[in-house]
């Protein structure tokens, strides 16, 4: 059965979101992993020239390498979150609840008699 043009737009405007948050998620986690990266270059080198040790300097080309197949794992989840189909769940109605309030003109407040 050939999808409706109404369907069609859906699915259309799903998957472009769904590649938007792939793309966002893409360039978010490469950009905050190579920004890491340099960052904890800087303290390698102020924390070499304040006399501390070099086995600091391992670490920064071992993130940079990091931060693309992370931030691809990521993008592949954010497509698959995004574009998995919803389970069709019936809305659910908001439950009445009743109140009986009697008002005290003792206290000057009202009081709850009965709640359900």
């Amino acid at each position: 059965e050939p999808l409706s043009q109404w369907d069609a737009e859906y699915l259309r405007r799903t998957f472009a979101a769904a590649l938007l948050a792939a793309l966002t998620a893409l360039i978010g986690v490469f950009v905050l992993g190579q920004f890491a990266s340099w960052f904890v270059w800087r303290l390698a080198v102020k924390t070499f020239a304040h006399g501390g040790p070099t086995a600091l300097f391992c670490l920064p080309p071992l993130l940079s390498d990091a931060c693309l197949p992370a931030a691809v794992a990521m993008a592949c989840v954010a497509l698959l979150v995004f574009a998995w189909p919803g389970e069709d769940r019936e809305p659910q109605r908001p439950q009445k609840h009743d109140f009986h309030l009697r008002y005290d003109p003792e206290t000057e407040s009202l009081r709850t008699l009965s709640y359900r």
